[in-house]
């Protein structure tokens, strides 16, 4: 299935995320991202204690972990601290909630038979009543049958190998805290466990990472409102699927849906997600109504199996959720062809960042979005068998648009209609069709990342492309894209007849793609022009300040069409390719095509440079810069323009010996918006023929 296209914004303001995680899981968290040695020294007195088994050893236990949550005061912040997990704090607790100081109350005590052979429902729950009367955790050792549905309103502490093991349709329900190992398989049997209020969970717990058919079904267990879900380092495998929720369209099935879930955070670094090869086309993991979340450190693996060159897989799709973090995501394998990372809609008040992906069609594709950045993150694209190289690329990194079929899904609670506050920093992507591209929506704002090397089908290819959909499934009639910022971006090699950035409009549609600055930004060697738009026409108050153009592939900085309706660019930086020389003493014009708008003074400082010599030994020449408007001059042909500047003459002392030559000058009194020619005049001194090779022209528009 193809991801809906979509992409970028201006630069809205993401504020509220420090606020994410401050909020929510305080008693959980505590400073347990933080605790080293002193968990250390708790865990391995509990360890020791619980080996007898006895009232006395699960009683020390539960000091031992009593005792944590006190000796945390001086590890780290206190509860409440604002600790979004990073890159850089990855390290994760054991899963566990936080009891009082007291001694456990055993279960064997109260009749609950540990051995797993007879039914220990009714005593378990005689001992947790007693055990929440006391304030104690229940303390668990041995493996305990559970014939009867059973709710247990207490906490819970698992010794090593301890098991809870309901019967074939049967539900424990535990209302309380649990202490167990990340790693401990502690729910199993042919019914359920259900960890109603657990701020703190495990989803090896249910058996994931342990050789489970499906690992699916415990990370589906695990899932809640107010707590911690850790993904200890290991790899899963998901072999089923659940539908997609109502009122979504044009969506693969799910292998894990976290539905109208609030105020958690899935922490999973070091771990591995993949779908199994029998599951065809489907999302990995679908966070959807929900609000207040952060993943951290997922892993998804892509491996394309039981899909034919049309379908694709996706890692994460969110839908309709407010005020979350996606950090760290890495997408492993190969998720080309019609793979994608991200992509959703209906989307407030979130951020993506350090993402990797350097096997990928789609990197994140969205449509309705108000106050999302994606900051920082590295991709290549790759075609639907992982390769790379020639006709072999992604569709687009990063992508926005109109997604007609979800139009009217809007179930965030805030009022828009479309994208309104999308920000791109710091991203790195190459060998895709488009580094990115926008369709719909207003306020994008690109800064401080590098497009590079993106060829495009057919070799047009682009490093940006704000584009314009006339109907489909994603159409930008009634609502085409506007209000972009780019500053400081570059843009390097990309099309092999495309742009550095392309623009499109609407030709059959009155609607006009509007506001747009492109600023302080590198385009190098782009195929063949900077900054171009299809057409002159519904475009309005299109701006390019104070960029850079360089590259002998990039034969033209600002597009004629852009020219026409006043963008302009304020600095030129172009390599020709090297002239032929000429015998005539009074000079000829040299070709070089060089191309300038002036856009706010008229005031232009012209240099242009390169390596001069002569055929003849002791004879030399002269250069001078020309200018003039229409059609630039030819190689060879007759002296045309304004001649400005000085006549820096040459000699080459032996036959052909290059010189270092330039010629400057300051150009007055051009008319804003009208593109300038610039050239240079070249003559021999009294014979021989004079060239010059390695030509570089600079031009800067100065005053205010």
């Amino acid at each position: 299935m193809h991801a809906p296209h979509r992409s970028p914004g201006t630069a809205p303001q993401v504020s509220g995320f420090a606020r994410l995680t401050a909020t929510r899981l305080t008693a959980t968290r505590l400073t347990a991202t933080r605790l080293t040695a002193t968990r250390l020294t708790a865990n391995s007195t509990r360890a020791a204690a619980i080996r007898g088994r006895s009232r006395l050893a699960v009683a020390l236990s539960a000091l031992a972990v009593a005792l944590t949550p006190l000796l945390q005061a001086h590890a780290g912040p206190a509860a409440g601290t604002n600790m979004l997990t990073t890159a850089s704090n990855a390290k994760l607790p054991t899963a566990r909630g936080n009891f009082g100081v007291g001694p456990a109350i055993a279960a064997q005590d109260y009749g609950a038979d540990g051995s797993g052979a007879s039914d220990a429902s009714s005593a378990l729950s005689t001992a947790c009543t007693a055990a929440a009367t006391a304030g104690a955790p229940l303390g668990l050792s041995g493996i305990y049958k559970v014939s009867s549905n059973l709710t247990l309103a207490c906490d819970l502490a698992f010794a090593p190998g301890s098991v809870l093991k309901a019967d074939s349709g049967k539900t424990v329900t535990v209302n309380g805290r649990i202490l167990a190992s990340d790693v401990a398989y502690i729910f199993q049997g042919a019914g359920s466990v259900v960890a109603a209020t657990a701020p703190s969970v495990s989803v090896q717990w249910w058996g994931a990472g342990h050789g489970i058919a499906d690992d699916a079904t415990a990370f589906r267990a695990a899932l809640g409102s107010d707590r911690v879900i850790h993904v200890p380092p290991a790899a899963y495998v998901f072999n089923s699927t659940q539908s997609i929720p109502a009122n979504e369209a044009a969506l693969p099935p799910i292998g894990v849906l976290i539905d109208g879930e609030s105020n958690w955070e899935m922490a999973a670094y070091g771990a591995t997600l993949e779908m199994g090869s029998s599951v065809a086309a489907a999302t990995t993991i679908q966070v959807h109504a929900s609000n207040n979340w952060t993943i951290s450190g997922l892993n998804c693996l892509g491996n394309r199996g039981g899909l034919t060159s049309g379908q694709g897989s996706s890692c994460l799709v969110v839908f309709n959720d407010v005020g979350f973090a996606v950090r760290d995501l890495t997408l492993s394998g190969n998720w080309g062809g019609d793979g994608t990372g991200v992509y959703g809609d209906w989307l407030v008040n979130g951020v993506f960042s350090n993402f990797y992906m350097p096997k990928v069609n789609i990197c994140l594709g969205f449509g309705f979005i108000k106050n999302v950045r994606v900051d920082h993150g590295f991709a290549e694209g790759a075609d639907n068998n992982g390769n790379q190289g020639s006709g072999q690329m992604g569709d687009r990194c990063i992508g926005e648009s109109y997604d007609v079929l979800n139009s009217t899904y809007n179930a965030t609670g805030y009022s828009f209609t479309d994208t309104d506050g999308y920000s791109v920093t710091g991203v790195d992507a190459s060998n895709f069709s488009v580094g990115w591209t926008v369709q719909s929506g207003n306020h994008y704002y690109f800064s401080g990342n590098y497009w590079h090397a993106n060829p495009g089908a057919a070799g047009v290819g682009a490093g940006g492309y704000i584009a314009y959909n006339n109907g489909g499934n994603f159409s930008s009639v009634g609502h085409p894209p506007g209000n972009i910022t780019v500053v400081g971006d570059s843009y390097v090699d990309n099309g092999t007849a495309g742009y550095g950035i392309d623009i499109a409009n609407g030709p059959d549609s009155a609607d006009t793609i509007a506001n747009i600055l492109v600023a302080d930004s590198v385009f190098d060697n782009n195929a063949t022009t900077g900054i171009e738009a299809a057409a002159a026409s519904l475009l309005a108050n299109i701006r390019a300040t104070r960029n850079v153009f360089s590259g002998a592939s990039q034969t033209t900085g600002i597009g004629p069409h852009l020219i026409a309706v006043g963008a302009a660019g304020n600095v030129l930086n172009a390599q020709p390719a090297n002239p032929t020389g000429t015998t005539n003493s009074s000079g000829l014009m040299m070709g070089l095509a060089g191309s300038f708008t002036p856009q706010s003074t008229g005031t232009v400082a012209v240099t242009i440079a390169g390596d001069c010599y002569n055929t003849t030994a002791g004879d030399g020449g002269n250069i001078k810069i020309r200018y003039g408007t229409g059609t630039a001059p030819s190689n060879g042909g007759a002296l045309v323009g304004t001649a400005v500047g000085n006549l820096p003459s040459f000699v080459s002392a032996t036959a052909s010996q290059k010189v270092g030559c330039a010629a400057s000058a300051v150009i007055t009194g051009l008319t804003i918006g009208t593109p300038y020619w610039l050239d240079l005049k070249l003559g021999a001194a009294t014979g021989g023929t004079a060239a010059i090779e390695n030509v570089s022209i600079t031009a800067v528009e100065i005053g205010s």
